[in-house]
């Protein structure tokens, strides 16, 4: 992980302290990329297992307070935008080689 992506990973945990997050909850991934129109940050709430709709939605309500407090500290960063989404810890993972590679190909 690179500085800039475990700053956002501290930011996001510190917009998360004290919320109910639902037990299956394990961590945040956070991947950033160079685009042709600046570097994107995608950031993964991820859950130890399946997940049901509820606790999908839980985390998904996050994303707007999580997206405003990253932005307001590091506004000049992310040109190309912010998204996050939920995901179990092996299907990231699993997708985390497109990511590198993307990583890697533009940077």
């Amino acid at each position: 992980m690179t500085k800039l992506e475990l700053s956002v990973q501290k930011l996001v945990l510190i917009v998360i302290k004290g919320v109910d997050l639902p037990k299956k909850f394990s961590g945040v991934g956070v991947d950033i990329y160079p685009t042709d129109y600046g570097l994107e940050c995608h950031i993964t709430f991820l859950m130890d297992d399946t997940f049901s709709g509820d606790e999908s939605e839980t985390m998904f309500n996050l994303r707007h307070t999580v997206s405003k407090f990253i932005k307001s500290h590091l506004s000049d960063k992310f040109k190309s935008g912010i998204s996050i989404s939920v995901s179990t810890v092996d299907a990231y993972d699993s997708h985390k080689p497109w990511y590198d590679a993307k990583k890697k190909k533009n940077g």
